[in-house]
Parts: C-alpha cells; sequence; structure tokens
C-alpha cells in the first residue's frame, strides 16, 4: 500500500467506519451514505464543490491537489495530497495512512473538523492561514515535517483539499447519525423498508443534505476567519519579560485553584504527572472499544436467557440474540481496521517542546483556549465577551513563565 497511495487510482472514499458502526447502520443505508457524498463532494480524482460552498472551496486548487502524482506540464504537480500527505492521513483524511500505525503522535483525522493548532477560539474551525502555517512549519517533535520548500500555490492547493476532506467527512458523520437517529432499519437482517431510503433523485434527500446538514458545517467554517482571540504582546518582539512577570507566572501555573497547570504539565514543567487521559479521536476508539466488550458480555447472559427461556418467550428472545449478534459483528468489523487508542501525553516544557508556539501571540492563544480535541482545557474566553478562569494579563505572565522553561525568547518566533 505504501506504494499504491500516491501512484494508483480510487474510485471511492473509504468509509468512516466507526460512525457506521455506532449507529449501526445496515448495508444498504451504507450505499446510500457513500452514493451522496459521491454526488456531493464527487470522488478522490475528480473533486467537486457542493453547492454554495463556492466561497469556500476552490475547484482549481481541489484539482491540483487530487488524484494520483502526476504532472501534465513542466513545474506543475498534481496529485499534491497524495504525494506528501495521504501516506499518513490516509486517504479520506482518517488519520489512517499506511504509516499512520508507527507514528506518534497518530496524524491528524481531519474528518471531524478539529484541529489542534489554530489561532481560533476553541471551538472554532481554524483558518486558511493556520493551515498552511502546520504544512509551512510543521510539528516539532512529530512526524509531521515541514513543507516549507514548496511553492506557495501548492501550499494553497493542500490548505484547500484538508478542508474539503475535513467538510465531506463532518457531512459524511451527520448523515450517518441522521440514519441511525431518524430512519427505521433492522441491524439483525438488514431490512429497510421504503419509507427510511436515501436517494438523490428525491428532493426530500436532497434538501436535508443541502439545507439542512451542510449548511452548519460551512457557516463554522466561514466563521473562521472572524474567530481569532487577539493577542498582543506587553513586550517587544526580541524582548524578554521581567523577572517580576516569570515569578508571577510562575505562581499561576503552580495554583491549583487558578491554572492548575502542573497537575497535568508537573512541578515547573518537568513532566512526571501519572495521568490517563485521552484526546478526543482516541477517547473515542478508547470508549467504542469498551462498549463492544460490554455487549459482547451482554449478549453471553442474553444466550443463558434463551438456554432457560419459557416456550413464550423463546422466540422473542432469539430474535434479540440476533439483533445481538450482528450488531457485534458490525463493531468488531469496524474495531478492527481503527488504531489502537493512546493515552494524551502531556508537553514536558523544556526547549524545543512547543510544537504549536510558532510565537509569543501563538504561545497566548494556546495558553488562553487550551488545544481543541485534547484534555488541555482554556484558562481564557472562549468565545467573543466571555469571561475565563484568568484574565489576559494572567495568561501574558504564563506565556512569560512557559518562555522561561523552553527557553525560547519571543516562543521561537519564526513566522
Amino acid at each position: 500500500m505504501l506504494a499504491t497511495v500516491g501512484c494508483g487510482d480510487f474510485s471511492d472514499f473509504p468509509a468512516h467506519e466507526l460512525v457506521q458502526a455506532e449507529e449501526q447502520l445496515v448495508p444498504t443505508h451504507r450505499q446510500q451514505v457513500a452514493a451522496i457524498l459521491n454526488e456531493v463532494f464527487g470522488a478522490p480524482s475528480e473533486p467537486i464543490v457542493p453547492d454554495g460552498l463556492a466561497d469556500l472551496l476552490d475547484l482549481r486548487l481541489l484539482q491540483q491537489a487530487a488524484g494520483r502524482v502526476a504532472s501534465n506540464e513542466p513545474g506543475q504537480t498534481l496529485g499534491l495530497y497524495r504525494r506528501h500527505c495521504a501516506v499518513c492521513h490516509g486517504l479520506s483524511g482518517d488519520g489512517q495512512g499506511p504509516a499512520a500505525l508507527y507514528e506518534a503522535p497518530y496524524p491528524r483525522d481531519f474528518r471531524a473538523g478539529v484541529f489542534k493548532f489554530k489561532s481560533t477560539y476553541r471551538g472554532a474551525k481554524p483558518t486558511g492561514a493556520d493551515l498552511a502555517a502546520t504544512l509551512r512549519f510543521g510539528l516539532p517533535g512529530t512526524a509531521m515535517p515541514s513543507f516549507a520548500l514548496l511553492p506557495v500555490e501548492e501550499i494553497e492547493s493542500l490548505v484547500e483539499y484538508v478542508r474539503y476532506l475535513a467538510i465531506r467527512g463532518e457531512l459524511e458523520q451527520a448523515l450517518a447519525r441522521y440514519v441511525g437517529e431518524e430512519l427505521d432499519f433492522d441491524p439483525a437482517t438488514g431490512e429497510v423498508d421504503d419509507e427510511s431510503r436515501l436517494d438523490w433523485r428525491d428532493t426530500e434527500t436532497r434538501e436535508l443534505v443541502l439545507d439542512e446538514l451542510l449548511p452548519p458545517i460551512a457557516r463554522g467554517w466561514r466563521e473562521a476567519e472572524s474567530s481569532v482571540v487577539a493577542a498582543a504582546a506587553p513586550v517587544g518582539a526580541g524582548e524578554r519579560f521581567s523577572a517580576a512577570e516569570v515569578t508571577a507566572g510562575r505562581a499561576l501555573f503552580h495554583d491549583a485553584q487558578r491554572a492548575n497547570c502542573a497537575k497535568c504539565h508537573g512541578e515547573d514543567g518537568a513532566g512526571g504527572a501519572n495521568l490517563v487521559d485521552y484526546n478526543d479521536w482516541n477517547k473515542r476508539v478508547h470508549e467504542y472499544l469498551e462498549e463492544t466488550k460490554r455487549r459482547v458480555a451482554s449478549r453471553q447472559t442474553l444466550e443463558e436467557r434463551v438456554a432457560e427461556a419459557a416456550p413464550d418467550r423463546h422466540e422473542f428472545l432469539v430474535r434479540e440474540l440476533a439483533t445481538r449478534y450482528a450488531e457485534i459483528d458490525a463493531r468488531r468489523a469496524a474495531g478492527d481496521v481503527l488504531l489502537p487508542p493512546r493515552i494524551a501525553d502531556p508537553r514536558t516544557l523544556v526547549p524545543g517542546s512547543l510544537r504549536g508556539a510558532r510565537s509569543r501571540e501563538h504561545l497566548y492563544r494556546v495558553i488562553s483556549q487550551g488545544i481543541a480535541g485534547t484534555p488541555m482545557p482554556a484558562v481564557g474566553p472562549t468565545d467573543p465577551g466571555g469571561v475565563g478562569a484568568l484574565n489576559e494579563d494572567e495568561i501574558w505572565r504564563l506565556v512569560a513563565y512557559v518562555e522561561s522553561l523552553t527557553d525560547q525568547p519571543d516562543g521561537g518566533r519564526h513566522d
């Protein structure tokens, strides 16, 4: 597979097995969801910009990133995503490319639309500049390299394609949840009645997708540019914070009633905290696998009840048992393709450890908003006009202290 991710061709994106198993989608509904996604977003080699999203997605840039690696004219490369990204992030952006298992942390799964390192409020989407910065600078301490040598247009093309995969993935999950919550089907037999089908040729299905499910997803991406957290450093570029500010920041860092950073990062940021927690991506897999174990145990109990059931209850329990078997088989099939969940590892604050903090302002935003999708919480307001646990001056004092630990005046600025 390593040899074919870039050069091979793929007619379809792989399905989101986890959400389909969570919602117990039967084969008919899985096929219908896949067909709708193909109508709305196209295929890996032939992307489509959905109606109403032309302001968010540039088809020309998507076409340069999509498809197999090729060159039609000197100086132009096609298939940029497969050339540079798919081996880690996977064809659909699921974070499960051929190399993913061997990387720590795992590559990002774009399909939830949640990104860790950005300039916006915690629950907001990243801006295009945020995604471009991650590509240009990479993430030190991870397998994510810098692509600073790529031409500007190729960076823009990859940013566009990542946004495209994220929006597509969010719609895929919204569709699966709609099916699981609103439509009738039998998980044991896979039977679906005519009223519980999704057909793109039907006006009702198109309105569901284009007028109900897709607009909230698109709105989040449109609002990213207006959701940037203001960060004006109280000291000039290249200047150090005063010793008094560093001392005040250290007190906040260790204050269990205020910032309480030492709980996870250890005394003076030295690590060593005994914590067992997951980021959102790994927690979802962990909880899914644990729930599968519970269902297996429940099925075993039901098997015992079937063996002891009175005649008037036997047929009902047998049907229920068949449903349990179908559910568990589907969950196990999905579980077999998931990466094993890994515990989140709080950063040890030493030189070179600041992954997403490329400047003093970036570090302020990381501390203020925490890191989306991870156990690291926000200490500042998480929306405009809100109130956080710490005020702006206190967050800057934490910045001063963290800079002193990482020995990077101005956060190691290089942007």
